[in-house]
Formats: structure tokens, sequence, C-alpha cells
């Protein structure tokens, strides 16, 4: 049952994954299509976003705004887990101990990820110079 549920898991962040990194390289194709035809009016240009600079430090954080989101969500999904084992445990000493510790590693997960979020928002904004 925990295999299955890891498994299904696995297999919906793959999806969300693939559907985040590989939409934009697809608009990204057909964006430079229209970019470099000579023929192409201004206005399709601009909608196609030939002007756009965007800077490292904008794809950089929108990268990890998704890395972000992928792990509270999955510590969301541990916490219910932990908490519905926790529930059902009916007593049962080693099944409270897993619970606890489900629960304890995802909110330990989720300090480390907020931290490592400041951290590194502040070296991007020292590097962009704010």
């Amino acid at each position: 049952m925990k295999r299955r549920f890891i498994s299904a898991l696995t297999v919906v962040m793959m999806m969300v994954f693939s559907i985040a990194f590989v939409t934009p390289a697809i608009d990204v194709q057909a964006a430079k299509g229209i970019c470099d035809n000579s023929n192409a009016s201004a206005a399709a240009k601009e909608a196609a976003g030939c002007n756009d600079t965007r800077s490292v430090n904008t794809i950089v954080q929108n990268i990890l705004t998704v890395v972000y989101w992928a792990i509270v969500v999955i510590a969301v999904i541990v916490i219910i887990i932990g908490g519905l084992t926790y529930v059902t445990s009916t007593g049962d000493p080693s099944k409270t101990a897993k619970a606890k510790a489900a629960i304890t590693v995802a909110i330990v997960g989720l300090v480390i990820m907020f931290l490592a979020s400041a951290i590194i928002n502040f070296v991007i904004n020292t590097f962009k110079g704010e």
C-alpha cells in the first residue's frame, strides 16, 4: 500500500515537473520562429516576446518557486499521512512512533526549506544590487 502511494506520488510529481519545464521550451521554440521571421509584424514579434530580456535572476527565482511549492505540497501530504497514521494507531507504540517521526521530519524539512529560501533570496538580492 505504501509503495503504491509513493509510486503514484512520484508519477504525479514527474508530470507536474514535466509540464512546468517542457511547456516553456515549446513556447520558446514557437516564439523563436516568429522572432527569426523578417516578414512578421512588429505586433506579432511583441506578442511572441522577442524583446523579452529576462535576467538569470528571474529565471532562477521562477525555478525555485516551483521547487518550493513542490516541497510544501509533499510536506503537507506527509503531515496528513502522519496524522492519519497517528489517529489510526490504536495505541500501538511502533505506529505512534512512526507517525510522530513522519510529522517531525516534515516540519523540520519545511523549516529548512524556508531558511534556505531566505538565504537564497538574500544572495540574489545582493547580486541584483537591491
